[in-house]
């Protein structure tokens, strides 16, 4: 019993030390850059949007697409079978 606990504590501070930790520096340093690529970028969006124009005809929608994907239509989101 105390040769189990022995190797399962040592087989969770190997996994400890040589996986997770560098798993989480490495993810960590991949969203850092993320959020830095990602802020750079809102800042050059904030002066393209100076430049924008809203037409009436951009955001018109035409199908109701959950009619499409189910028979029923809004009877299935209402709760009436």
């Amino acid at each position: 019993m105390e040769k189990d606990l022995n190797l399962v504590c040592l087989i969770s501070t190997f996994l400890t030390s040589s996986v997770c930790i560098p798993a989480l520096l490495i993810s960590g340093l991949n969203a850092y850059n993320l959020f830095k690529e990602h802020q750079a970028h809102l800042e050059h969006a904030q002066h393209d949007e100076e430049e924008l124009k809203e037409y009436p005809y951009q955001n018109i929608r035409y199908v109701i697409y959950y009619t499409l994907l189910m028979p029923k239509g809004e009877e299935v989101f209402l709760g009436r079978w």
